[in-house]
């Protein structure tokens, strides 16, 4: 379980998180959906490790989050697929990369879920190659797969199906669950027509903080009787509801908003 409580960072430029209090269950997949500049991508790199000058108090199965990375412990509770994958490639082969952060904590290789992932992303072909030249589909892939192999309870990914074609984007569903039955999963998402259906949980930010977490039924069963704003109900206003909801399209939000009130009173 992820705790985070009072958690509050500051970039230079003033931008951040602020105040962020939320509870992340291990057997979750946790959507955590909101505009752009909402804090989204600075609290996965906070859980991450990756921004350690925050207040507030982060802990991991009981373990406070400052204690996994010093001079004599390093070790990772949260393993980070960033937005742009590029950023985390330095290593002449693709398995170099898959390999390199368990050498660096001195943790042994899962070679079973090594291999798990290599086939279900479809990576194995290219493990000798460099990860430069990769498609941009299976950079991408390549940076999911190196943060599911990190030994971790958690994984983070950041935006997993920017980039990505619809016959890849299933690769990306299927590796997802798969993964959960590892490690509890964080995905930070635009792509809401996609993972709404995948979450059990859902975390709403919004002005650098999160104003609602809660188990995806309980935010549907709030959604359809109208208690969340515009800003906030907006993105979730997509076909998809129509149809992971009341199995019909909609033409329109209108015609969507009365199918599913129509539904909801005949539950």
């Amino acid at each position: 379980m992820i705790q985070c409580t009072s958690v509050t960072y500051r970039y230079p430029n003033g931008q951040g998180i602020e105040n962020v209090n939320v509870t992340i269950p291990k057997s979750s997949i946790y959507l955590l959906a909101g505009a752009n500049g909402s804090g989204k991508s600075t609290l996965l790199k906070v859980l991450a490790g990756g921004l350690k000058e925050y207040s507030g108090t982060v802990s991991v199965d009981g373990l406070n989050l400052k204690e996994t990375h010093t001079k004599k412990k390093r070790s990772f509770t949260v393993a980070l697929s960033p937005q742009q994958p590029e950023t985390q490639f330095s290593l002449p082969t693709v398995m170099d990369e898959l390999r390199f952060t368990a050498h660096a904590i001195k943790q042994p290789v899962d070679n079973d879920l090594e291999s798990n992932i290599l086939e279900l992303l479809h990576l194995r072909p290219f493990v000798d190659s460099s990860p430069f030249d990769l498609p941009p589909v299976m950079r991408k892939l390549l940076s999911l797969a190196i943060a599911a192999v990190i030994p971790s309870p958690f994984i983070a990914l950041d935006e997993p199906t920017a980039g990505i074609d619809q016959n890849h984007k299933s690769l990306v569903l299927q590796f997802i669950k798969f993964l959960h039955t590892y490690k509890g999963v964080i995905v930070v998402s635009h792509d809401l027509d996609t993972f709404l259906p995948l979450a059990s949980n859902i975390g709403i930010m919004e002005e650098e903080t999160i104003i609602e977490s809660v188990k995806t039924k309980v935010f549907l069963d709030k959604f359809i009787l109208g208690a969340y704003k515009p800003a906030i109900a907006r993105p979730f206003i997509i076909p998809r509801i129509a149809r992971y909801l009341i199995n019909k399209p909609a033409s329109s939000i209108d015609e969507l908003a009365g199918k599913i009130k129509q539904t909801y009173r005949k539950k």
